[in-house]
């Protein structure tokens, strides 16, 4: 007797895409490529880096494949300094404003409606 295998997927549904829209090269986001080439340009295995990073090493392995991002400020900072990159770097990839100029614009509106004048003065895109 033969038993009819069902698809997992149906054949007219389209596959899913990656999560991540903002691609580098083969690389989900740009973090992920800051923290992979940094990791392989100091030689160190994932499980080396994410031993030094107190991280798991899937969790390691799903930020270089861009599944997650680091959004901890400390795990941020620690990262840089082992990978020896700027921080701020480690935001700007995935869109993000370092939490501590955050709290800096958060206290110091003026600066704030500056900058939202300079972004009317250039137009949308801001750029």
């Amino acid at each position: 007797m033969t038993v009819e295998r069902t698809p997992r997927r149906h054949p007219e549904l389209p596959r899913r895409q990656h999560q991540s829209s903002r691609r580098v090269g083969k690389y989900a986001t740009g973090q992920s490529y800051l923290i992979k080439m940094g990791r392989l340009k100091k030689g160190w295995t994932l499980t080396a880096f994410a031993t030094q990073m107190g991280l798991s090493w899937s969790y390691l392995s799903d930020v270089e494949r861009g599944k997650r991002i680091l959004t901890n400020p400390e795990t941020i900072a620690k990262a840089a300094a082992l990978l020896e990159l700027d921080p701020d770097e480690f935001y700007y990839t995935v869109n993000r404003v370092p939490p501590d100029i955050v709290a800096w614009l958060s206290v110091n509106h003026r600066i704030t409606k500056n900058l939202r004048v300079m972004k009317r003065k250039m137009g949308e895109g801001g750029g």
